[in-house]
């Protein structure tokens, strides 16, 4: 499972289709910060292309403050007031880098007028500015990297894991059947108990994510209603191919066919993953393939094409020839993972399943190996 272009649009409420989010050809910070919030840059704008958050709430959050009052506000500063407002939530929450407190002033541009705003694809280039960080963490070579390095609309991450999993999910007062909409506001603090925010031990998630069941996902969590807006109503055609998503030089691989339960239909066996290189030799000519792919995505890598819908409880499962793909669950290097199992709610209540993993650990992995190969394949009926 992963976070999709069909999740960004339900949560967030951004366009997924639309011109990608590049920055090309753009004139120096200072020039741009003078053209777009109409006073002088930063000090150290002539080393940096990007401001503090700091910076744009000091110069920019008060009107009162700036102004004599509300009457003698003038459309430009207001305007450069939303501007800057808007540079900040992109900063904060859409695009936070590893400092967490400075921003870009190359997103201006897009940012000029509120109206052609929705010409850009913002919600693809918040989740590959997402998938792009996550990749960065997952390969840090130390603990020291991986601190750096967790950015990305963690939000986003959070709520969708929210929508999916029971798991270290809260009580929230808006009921999904409501469809409400963005679907991020079912989670916002003013509506969630929090004192039914899960428990803090890691190790407690970590065995009940690995003890995981098909039907213990909610697959589908969206409720699109029939007055729902635009954004939301295309968001399913708008979200189900194979495509490389862009923001500005970070591409990476949208990769519906792996999810295809994410999107209702039946999952067979993926294409073979699209390797994207991330080299600055010949990105200008890459970048270029890739808008072309993006334009053109709605004529090919359509994945309605690779299935068909979900229709009974097995379904859900994948396709036969998908199941003796993918096999049956691997045991890692882990030894932890039978000993915390003990300390999960269904484990402490079911005196068979304590006796079952007292049995489980006097084996040796080999072992359990083999006992899951066998009963994965009589459960499916794979011999």
């Amino acid at each position: 499972m992963t976070v999709t272009l069909l999740d960004v649009a339900n949560i967030l409420g951004l366009p997924i289709a639309g011109e990608p989010i590049i920055f090309d050809n753009q004139p120096s910070a200072a020039t741009t910060i003078r053209r777009y919030l109409g006073i002088d840059p930063p000090e150290d704008t002539n080393v940096r292309s990007d401001v503090t958050i700091n910076w744009l709430r000091e110069n920019f959050m008060d009107l009162d403050r700036t102004i004599d009052g509300p009457v003698n506000v003038d459309e430009e500063r207001i305007v450069c007031c939303t501007r800057a407002y808007l540079l900040a939530l992109c900063g904060s929450v859409l695009f936070p880098n590893a400092t967490g407190c400075r921003i870009t002033v190359q997103l201006f541009p897009f940012l000029e007028n509120l109206v052609p705003m929705t010409r850009y694809a913002w919600g693809a280039a918040v989740l590959a500015y997402l998938y792009a960080s996550l990749t960065e963490f997952v390969t840090a070579s130390s603990l020291q990297d991986m601190s750096k390095n967790l950015t990305g609309c963690m939000s986003l991450l959070q709520i969708w894991a929210y929508e999916h999993f029971a798991i270290g999910r809260p009580v929230t007062s808006i009921s999904r059947e409501l469809g409400i909409f963005p679907v991020g506001r079912r989670w916002t603090t003013d509506v969630v108990d929090q004192a039914h925010c899960g428990h803090p031990i890691v190790s407690i998630y970590r065995t009940e994510f690995d003890s995981l069941t098909h039907d213990e996902v909610t697959w589908m969590p969206y409720i699109i209603r029939v007055d729902a807006p635009d954004i939301q109503r295309i968001s399913y055609p708008n979200s189900h191919y194979n495509v490389v998503i862009l923001y500005d030089f970070r591409t990476m691989y949208h990769p519906a066919d792996r999810v295809l339960r994410q999107f209702g239909l039946v999952q067979t066996i993926p294409n073979a993953p699209e390797y994207i290189s991330h080299s600055k030799s010949g990105r200008l000519a890459r970048i270029q393939s890739y808008l072309h792919e993006w334009n053109t995505r709605s004529d090919r890598y359509n994945i309605l094409n690779m299935s068909r819908p979900v229709q009974s409880h097995e379904d859900w499962l994948g396709d036969i020839t998908y199941r003796r793909w993918y096999g049956p669950p691997r045991i890692g290097n882990r030894a932890y993972t039978f000993e915390e199992i003990r300390f999960t709610n269904r484990a402490v209540d079911d005196c068979s399943m304590r006796r079952f993993i007292d049995n489980i650990l006097q084996l040796r992995p080999e072992m359990v190996q083999a006992i899951i190969d066998r009963d994965y394949a009589s459960t499916f009926n794979l011999v």
